[in-house]
C-alpha cells in the first residue's frame, strides 16, 4: 500500500468510528451535503479537490479533525 492509500485509509477510518460514535449515518450526512451515498463513500476515501471539500463538509458534521 502507498503512503497516499494509507493515510486515505485513515481518514475513512476517522468517518467510520465517528459514524458508529454519533449515530448519523452516510446517507444522513450525504442527504445533508447534497450527494449520493457513493459519492460520499468515495470522497471519504479519494484525494481529488471535490472529495477534499466533501471530507472537510462531513468532518464539520462529525465533529472530527481530518
Amino acid at each position: 500500500m502507498t503512503e497516499l492509500e494509507i493515510a486515505a485509509k485513515n481518514v475513512k477510518d476517522k468517518f467510520d468510528v465517528a459514524r458508529i460514535k454519533t449515530g448519523i449515518q452516510y446517507k444522513e450526512v450525504a442527504e445533508m451535503l447534497s450527494v449520493s451515498t457513493q459519492q460520499l463513500s468515495r470522497a471519504l476515501t479519494g484525494t481529488r479537490p471535490r472529495d477534499i471539500q466533501i471530507q472537510k463538509a462531513a468532518a464539520r458534521i462529525y465533529d472530527i479533525e481530518i
